[in-house]
């Protein structure tokens, strides 16, 4: 559909973002923070530790990165929804998420959801951002509420993290009222236990930059395309593509029913799927 990338395009996202993850891969991201990580131990001075904060910021982005374009594929999440969620939504134990904010319904659970290996990523993302907030006093003083004790202290409750250009300190950001009736935070219908009612810390349009430059460098990769094309696609695409992508691929896979893939979607799931059921029926008469 022309809302959603094709799952070529999303895949080559997701390898990208690996591929730079990978320590054993000379000049990776990953294989440049841990030498500049062993330098600094190596030698304590200003210079060394300047460039682990630079290369540790930068490890923290893609994992960032990694988990809104893992969490975004397999749940089909609204971005804003997304960009809302705290550590305690997930339960490492059942693969269970709790949606903080809805559309005009009060907050959804979704059951078996997370996969193990977008479970492995949150831990070595958790490891990452409380290493980079420790080391280098990152929390600064936004008030952004962090954990204190659990499995997942010493970051934000909140899941995702905008990082300051400036400085590298964590962001919080006050989000803007209700909009189209959704169910927000700070409702009454949702549960006490969310700690940021009102504020996140990936703004909507950190989120939006974050999916234009990955998916332009996909779009390339995959169909040899030159930088300006590359550029004119990425900005036709909105950032919930992936909500549309999760369909397409759950109606191919044939896994889930329409009608779970509906539930898993919340509002509007079940004209979603429809959408795409009979766009599937009609690819499948004009081949016949």
């Amino acid at each position: 559909g022309s809302k959603s990338i094709s799952a070529e395009e999303a895949y080559s996202m997701l390898q990208a973002i690996e591929t730079e993850l990978n320590v054993k891969i000379k000049n990776t991201p990953a294989y440049n923070e841990n030498k500049a990580k062993n330098a600094y131990l190596n030698k304590n001075t200003k210079k060394t530790k300047t460039a682990w904060e630079k290369a540790k910021k930068r490890l923290v982005e893609i994992h960032t990165e990694r988990i809104i374009f893992g969490i975004s594929m397999v749940t089909g999440i609204r971005p804003y929804a997304l960009r809302q969620l705290e550590w305690h939504n997930i339960d490492f134990k059942s693969g269970n998420l709790f949606i903080n904010e809805s559309k005009y319904q009060p907050q959804q659970e979704i059951k078996n959801i997370i996969p193990p290996h977008i479970m492995e990523q949150l831990v070595e993302y958790h490891g990452h951002l409380k290493e980079y907030i420790k080391e280098f006093d990152m929390r600064g003083d936004t008030g952004i509420k962090m954990q204190t004790d659990g499995s997942f202290e010493g970051v934000p409750h909140l899941l995702l993290v905008g990082l300051s250009g400036r400085t590298g300190k964590l962001l919080r950001r006050e989000e803007e009222g209700d909009k189209e009736g959704k169910v927000s935070r700070s409702h009454k219908t949702v549960k006490e236990d969310v700690m940021e009612k009102t504020h996140s810390s990936l703004s909507e349009s950190h989120l939006r930059g974050i999916f234009r430059t990955r998916l332009k460098a996909a779009y390339m990769a995959v169909y040899k395309k030159d930088e300006a094309a590359a550029e004119k696609y990425a900005k036709s695409k909105l950032t919930n593509v992936f909500r549309h992508l999760f369909v397409i691929k759950s109606l191919d896979e044939g896994i889930l029913t329409d009608t779970e893939i509906a539930f898993i979607l919340g509002h509007g799931g079940k004209i979603l799927v429809a959408t795409y059921r009979d766009q599937i029926h009609a690819k499948a008469r004009m081949v016949k």
